[in-house]
């Protein structure tokens, strides 16, 4: 919402205020299943950031948005 604070990556995976989702957990065997997971992808940028040393939106566009021609 408007005016709000916006929480962090860390805050949303271990489900700490101001998120307002649960913390982020394996619920079945890797591989067994296929399901969406928005805290699954929001790991993967926290990765994705680590391995870089980057912010995100600086690797997606240095690894991704601006390889396909995109600003």
């Amino acid at each position: 919402m408007r005016g709000e604070p916006y929480p962090t990556d860390l805050q949303i995976v271990r489900g700490l205020p101001p998120a307002n989702t649960p913390e982020v957990l394996v619920t079945s065997t890797p591989g067994t299943e296929v399901s969406y997971s928005g805290g699954g992808y929001t790991i993967v940028e926290i990765a994705m950031q680590d391995v870089a040393g980057e912010s995100f939106e600086r690797v997606m566009d240095d690894w991704v948005l601006s390889v396909i021609g995109m600003q």
